[in-house]
């Protein structure tokens, strides 16, 4: 976690990560024990930590849509669930 967290903020001046209500994803799902285990909660505060030591900055965004808008182009592109990349053209 924290290897991937140091590569990460000497990569890129600017972060952003999803908002993501953890303990409402884990609530009332099949998936609960995995989305803990996974530990994005504790990844977000480690990466933040090491981008304030470095002087990168970590913005949330809201989950809202984001796999569905084009990184590219910004515009917006419906998927369904099952699929989770984008189609290059």
């Amino acid at each position: 976690m924290c290897i991937t967290a140091h590569k990460l903020v000497k990569e890129y001046d600017l972060i952003a990560v999803e908002n993501l209500n953890i303990k409402g994803l884990a609530r009332n799902s099949k998936l609960s024990k995995s989305i803990y285990d996974v530990a994005w909660g504790a990844f977000i505060e480690k990466l933040n930590a090491v981008a304030v030591k470095r002087g990168v900055h970590v913005v949330k965004v809201t989950p809202h849509n984001t796999s569905q808008n084009c990184s590219n182009c910004g515009h917006k592109v419906p998927k369904t669930l099952s699929v989770r990349t984008p189609e290059l053209s």
